[in-house]
């Protein structure tokens, strides 16, 4: 892979200063469904929990190393998850005359995860009674894609590198 590899110590949302480090053997496995993982090396030390942000020319990745390996000799191997992950808490709620985003909105505040809403770009089609029981954050905001897509309208969602929706 090709691409910058960037770090923060910060795990504090908005609170982020990253730096580049060197790096090799760096794969990404993307799923969309779940959280997409990564794995690279580096001689750099680094904790867990530690924010990663990888940069290309093609699709860029952000999340946070979960896992880290040293064999005798060689340079760390880190193993990372995405932020998607964070989208997986279930929520039980019901809304009635919103519109998809003012919905996904309030959803988003019902996250232990302190989430951000500020990605969310706003949308017209009302939706008379939707209700969800555990259910999580990122399949709902599936339905209301598919939701969207059945009044006419073409709205995708996705996590940024920088974990906002």
């Amino acid at each position: 892979m090709v691409g910058t590899l960037y770090i923060s110590q910060s795990t504090t949302r908005g609170s982020a200063d990253f730096t580049s480090i060197p790096f090799h053997d760096a794969s990404i496995d993307w799923n969309r469904e779940e959280a997409s993982t990564m794995t690279f090396k580096s001689p750099i030390y680094l904790e867990e929990a530690t924010r990663v942000r990888y940069n290309s020319n093609t699709k860029d990745f952000g999340g946070q190393i979960y896992k880290r390996k040293k064999g005798y000799g060689e340079d760390y191997t880190y193993d990372v998850i995405s932020y998607l992950r964070l989208y997986h808490d279930k929520v039980t709620c019901s809304y009635n005359n919103l519109t998809s985003s003012q919905i996904l909105k309030k959803i988003l505040s019902l996250s232990q995860n302190n989430l951000t809403t500020s990605g969310i770009k706003n949308t017209t089609a009302i939706h008379a009674n939707v209700k969800w029981d555990n259910t999580s954050i990122w399949d709902i905001a599936q339905q209301l894609c598919w939701l969207e897509h059945q009044a006419g309208f073409e709205v995708r969602a996705f996590v940024d590198a920088d974990g906002t929706l």
